[in-house]
C-alpha cells in the first residue's frame, strides 16, 4: 500500500468573517490609527509559526516606513510585531506564549501610523488573511 501525497496548492483555506475596519479619525488626508476587527474561522495552534496579513486599499498609507500597535485582543501576544511591505502590514508572533487560538473567536488590533486617502468616496476593499508555517514556507490558513 502507497500513500497518496497532497499537494499544498490542491488545500482551501478557510475564511474570515465579520471584518470591520474604523479609523480612529475619519477626516480626509489625516494621519490616524485604524482598528481590525475580524474572525478567522481556523484554529491555530501557538506552537505553530503564524502570521497575519492586512493588505491595505491603495489610497490608504502609512505615515513612515514602520507600524505601531497601539491596543490589540488579548488573545494576542503582547510581543506581536507589525511590519510593512508595500500596502501589506505584517502581524508576526501573534500568539507566542499564548495558548492555542480556536477558530470562531473575534481578533482586534489597533494600528496607527496610518493616513486616510485624500478624498472623500468608496475606497478599495481592505483584505485579511491568516497564514500558518510548515516545512519553512507560510500558507495560507484562512
Amino acid at each position: 500500500m502507497s500513500g497518496l501525497t497532497v499537494k499544498a496548492e490542491q488545500l482551501k483555506g478557510g475564511f474570515i468573517t465579520n471584518a470591520s475596519v474604523v479609523p480612529t479619525n475619519p477626516l480626509v488626508g489625516a494621519n490616524t490609527a485604524y482598528t481590525f476587527t475580524f474572525t478567522p474561522v481556523s484554529s491555530i495552534d501557538s506552537r505553530s509559526e503564524a502570521k497575519i496579513e492586512i493588505e491595505l486599499p491603495i489610497q490608504i498609507s502609512l505615515t513612515t516606513s514602520s507600524c505601531q500597535i497601539i491596543a490589540r485582543s488579548a488573545a494576542f501576544s503582547s510581543q506581536m510585531s507589525c511590519t510593512p511591505s508595500g500596502n501589506k502590514l505584517i502581524l508576526s508572533y501573534i500568539f507566542s506564549n499564548k495558548p492555542d487560538y480556536q477558530g470562531g473567536a473575534p481578533l482586534s488590533v489597533t494600528i496607527s501610523e496610518i493616513r486616510n486617502a485624500d478624498f472623500a468616496g468608496e475606497i478599495g476593499p481592505f483584505t485579511f488573511s491568516t497564514f500558518i508555517k510548515r516545512n519553512n514556507v507560510f500558507y495560507v490558513q484562512d
